[in-house]
């Protein structure tokens, strides 16, 4: 069976490996990849394929509309706030 999977805060390094471990483990699933910031580098190889990146932050309210997060069979919630140094 085919998954439609969610992935927020997948530019960083757990994301771009669990990413990359799901399109291993499951050939037909379909993942659809957020950050706040431009797709890195490495995801050139698997945008138009299996993963759809969305520029986004998932703290804008019309973003996560436009997500529609009813629409997913599994989310991956990796956004997190990058300098916690700032907010301590």
């Amino acid at each position: 069976m085919s998954e439609h999977i969610l992935v927020t805060g997948s530019a960083g390094f757990v994301g771009k490996h669990l990413i990359t471990g799901l399109i291993e483990s499951q050939p037909d699933c379909s993942i659809v990849a957020t950050d706040i910031e431009s797709a890195p580098d490495w995801y050139a190889e698997y945008i138009g394929g299996q993963v759809e990146y969305r520029r986004g932050d998932i703290t804008n309210e019309s973003f996560l509309r436009e997500l529609e997060l009813t629409e997913y069979d599994r989310i991956y919630h990796l956004a997190a706030i990058v300098g916690v140094s700032d907010y301590v």
